[in-house]
């Protein structure tokens, strides 16, 4: 059985001090703040074996609404993070995606202004932002539409926008290595999950007491 009262939110100006360090694929490692964000897409089951009795089971629209969220970390500790499910089905995993990135750049943009507010902000510096879908990633970076993507809902050029004004710097993280997993997948495994918890908050030295 897994347990948190060792487990606690911390913030370090080194990673030495930190006991799962952040992923490798950062964008640029000067900047103290990283966002990541995931979607699942359709029913959160999907992947799983189910029994056969339920292999030809219906699924409910509310299933097929996918679920889209971000992490922001700043210092080796979470400052932001959220989730919602989508009003209106999205036709493709990288549609679902790009929603995700969407609400990622959000928050990013509003940390990034509290930082301004409180004169702790990396001057000049994009704040990476990191998903584990290449469509998404390669949608933001170049504004290319797919005949899959053409219906894409006209806020999502948020991002793009974002990225042109260097408020983000969109890069691929492989999933297995997306904290932001936490957020979206409700069936991992045990050791899955205890992977994505300890790079958001670390154990305590003194085991929680």
């Amino acid at each position: 059985m897994s347990t948190t009262k060792d487990t606690g939110i911390s913030f370090h100006q080194s990673a030495a001090h930190v006991t799962t360090p952040w992923p490798k694929a950062v964008v640029n490692e000067k900047t103290k703040t990283n966002t990541y964000t995931d979607s699942n897409w359709g029913p959160q089951d999907a992947s799983r074996p189910l029994p056969p009795d339920e292999e030809t089971r219906t699924v409910t629209e509310d299933e097929c609404r996918s679920i889209q969220g971000y992490l922001i970390m700043r210092q080796h500790g979470p400052v932001a993070w959220g989730l919602t499910r989508e009003t209106r089905i999205s036709g493709s995993s990288c549609e679902a995606e790009i929603k995700a990135v969407d609400e990622g750049t959000k928050g990013t943009q509003y940390v990034r202004y509290l930082e301004e507010e409180l004169a702790i902000a990396d001057p000049g510096i994009p704040t990476p932002l990191l998903n584990d879908n290449n469509g998404a990633v390669d949608w933001s970076q170049t504004g290319k539409i797919s005949k899959k993507l053409r219906h894409v809902n006209i806020r999502e050029f948020r991002v793009r926008q974002a990225r042109k004004a260097g408020e983000i710097d969109i890069a691929f993280i492989p999933g297995k290595q997306n904290p932001a997993d936490l957020l979206t997948k409700e069936h991992k495994s045990p050791d899955d999950y205890r992977t994505a918890r300890d790079v958001v908050v670390c154990r305590r030295p003194d085991g929680g007491y």
